[in-house]
């Protein structure tokens, strides 16, 4: 009797376990890059500062959303706010995203799109590279580079700027 006590309570320690093992397993598997809606905070560091980032600025944050058809293209939306003397939102940029997810928590991505600036009725034309580190489920940082053109002719004389933060990811 007490051998069958022993065997099944080792049983039962080891069914435990491995179900135990299974839900870590399952919340690993789950930070997967996938089919996503993410929300964006974050902040920018202009390492050139020419046309785009002339001013010294008081805030410095964008915030943004993101949307992704499969888990290799999207398209985002981020709404600088940034001010000198006081908070300014006066342009928006939109890029289409192409990343690459490695392993379950790392995909580094590159995008393209423009920013219309609407006090100036002007369109700048931005490529960004960058790498997302999902730290939890749904929680990730990431860090990115973006170079910032106002037009064509001046390709080779735009703004090159470092943002990073954090993504919320449904």
């Amino acid at each position: 009797m007490n051998k069958l006590n022993i065997t099944l309570s080792a049983l039962v320690g080891l069914l435990m376990v491995n179900n135990i093992n299974a839900q870590e397993q399952k919340e690993v598997k789950d930070t997967k890059f996938d089919r996503e809606l993410n929300l964006t905070v974050g902040t920018l560091y202009p390492v050139d500062k020419s046309f785009t980032f002339e001013n010294a600025y008081d805030i410095n944050l964008f915030v943004g959303a993101q949307a992704f058809i499969n888990k290799y293209v999207g398209i985002e939306a981020n709404v600088p706010v940034y001010g000198e003397g006081g908070n300014t939102v006066k342009q928006v940029e939109s890029n289409v995203i192409v990343r690459y997810p490695l392993w379950n928590t790392v995909a580094p991505y590159g995008g393209a799109g423009i920013t219309w600036n609407w006090n100036a009725k002007e369109v700048d034309y931005q490529a960004k590279l960058g790498i997302e580190v999902r730290v939890v489920k749904h929680w990730g940082v990431f860090a990115e580079g973006m170079y910032k053109i106002d037009s064509w002719s001046k390709f080779g004389n735009g703004a090159f700027g470092l943002q990073g933060g954090l993504r919320l990811s449904f």
